[in-house]
């Protein structure tokens, strides 16, 4: 135990003699001053290391990861870390629309029915009765209105078709590799933008039609809006015409005017329901709707009227009402040909696909980490290099100014004030001459 006391005191006096600057010199005073700079110089340094060590060590660092050729599964498991920065340019910027989404479109059953077709043409051969009470009948109308029926099909088929190959060439262009939840999103408005311009154009070449119909007057060949007849005055044929009257309006005034079509004879008289004639094929067409097509009264009453012989007969039967459909069984046919007669589009579109298309050959990110305890003493070392250098240029200098300064300022206040009896004033304190002396 008094060994260890002894080591200890041996310890705390190599503590408090230690001198690392002017070590050799052999004057009290230098060495005075060297061991001060030494206390103040490992104070300074250690306090200096510790605050430094301690700002290194709450300190994130920024770095950069970067994985190449990454795989879907990889870009969403790095997307929902949430990294800073993420980033995944695509080798191809731009994708073509036909790349990655298409459309199946699926239309009414009307088009591919018997009712759009060209077996009512020939109305010499379907019909058993050539006379009507009032013309036209739907015997002289059914030709025209199912052919026309066919066109439209076919140009929505067409439309559809041309418009698509068009969309399919366009392309999707992103920098950068984008979320799916992102791409969902733009796809889906792309889609619903596709198919409002898709139909708005349709719409728009039939509404020009219907408006240079009405401003032209233009007289239909089916005397649906103007009929034409003539008498022989002194032998010579004078046309006469006058604007048809449907119902409780006229041509005249109003293009939306129709009544409804059905058959007529001596003996009997029978309306098609939903069929209806306005002023011209178009708008009659237009103004009519799918109730006749589901009905199988309807549809044994357009029969009772025909050959048996007749092409159509046997293939004349009504539409399925058991098929999906997103139309009502009396629906507007207006409605439907708006529509292009699609009942669905079946889109389908891949985020997976648009991923291959893009092609990132790199991914790029930063993460935020907590230094490791080798850089933190690294950096401490290059820290404590350059504390050594200015702490031993500087220190033993400074101690040396200040204690001059105040050896100075000792040497004065002994001069300052003067006392008679052999005495000295220093400080308001009386000092005798005999410690002066001593002192000197």
């Amino acid at each position: 135990m008094v060994h260890l006391y002894k080591l200890i005191r041996l310890l705390l006096k190599s503590l408090v003699e230690l001198n690392i600057f002017n070590k050799y010199s052999r004057d009290e005073r230098t060495q005075k001053n060297g061991r001060l700079s030494t206390k103040l110089y490992f104070l300074i340094l250690i306090l200096c290391l510790f605050i430094f060590g301690i700002y290194l060590s709450l300190e994130k660092q920024t770095r950069t990861k970067l994985i190449l050729n990454p795989t879907k599964i990889q870009y969403e498991t790095l997307q929902n870390e949430s990294f800073d920065e993420f980033q995944c340019p695509c080798n191809h910027i731009s994708v073509k629309y036909g790349d990655f989404l298409q459309f199946h479109p699926t239309y009414h059953q009307l088009c591919s029915s018997v009712f759009a077709s060209n077996l009512w043409y020939n109305a010499y051969e379907v019909w058993n009765i050539t006379n009507s009470c009032y013309y036209p009948s739907f015997q002289n109308l059914a030709s025209f209105y199912f052919s026309l029926l066919l066109t439209f099909c076919q140009s929505a088929n067409e439309t559809v078709s041309n418009s698509l190959t068009q969309f399919y060439a366009l392309e999707y262009i992103t920098s950068n590799v984008i979320q799916e939840i992102q791409f969902n999103y733009e796809i889906m408005s792309l889609i619903e933008s596709f198919q409002v311009q898709l139909q708005n154009s349709f719409r728009q070449q039939w509404n020009l039609l219907q408006s240079v119909l009405a401003n032209n007057q233009i007289i239909s060949v089916r005397k649906t809006n103007f009929v034409l007849n003539g008498k022989i005055v002194n032998g010579t044929l004078v046309p006469h015409s006058y604007i048809k009257q449907h119902e409780n309006c006229t041509c005249g005034t109003n293009l939306i005017c129709y009544e409804t079509v059905g058959f007529c004879t001596p003996s009997r008289r029978d309306y098609i329901k939903g069929m209806r004639i306005g002023c011209y094929m178009v708008e009659s067409l237009f103004l009519s709707t799918t109730e006749c097509f589901y009905d199988e009264l309807c549809i044994d009453i357009i029969k009772s009227y025909m050959r048996i012989s007749a092409p159509i007969y046997s293939k004349l039967n009504i539409l399925n009402k058991t098929l999906p459909s997103q139309y009502k069984t009396n629906e507007s046919i207006e409605k439907i040909i708006n529509n292009l007669f699609i009942e669905q589009w079946n889109e389908f579109y891949s985020y997976e696909m648009y991923f291959n298309q893009c092609q990132p050959s790199a991914c790029s990110y930063f993460i935020s980490q907590s230094p490791s305890f080798i850089s933190i003493f690294t950096k401490l070392i290059g820290i404590y290099g350059g504390l050594n250098i200015l702490l031993k240029f500087f220190l033993p200098n400074l101690i040396y100014f200040i204690r001059r300064k105040k050896k100075q300022q000792t040497g004065i206040s002994f001069l300052l004030f003067f006392h008679h009896d052999n005495q000295y004033i220093l400080n308001d304190v009386i000092i005798p001459m005999s410690i002066l002396l001593l002192l000197d």
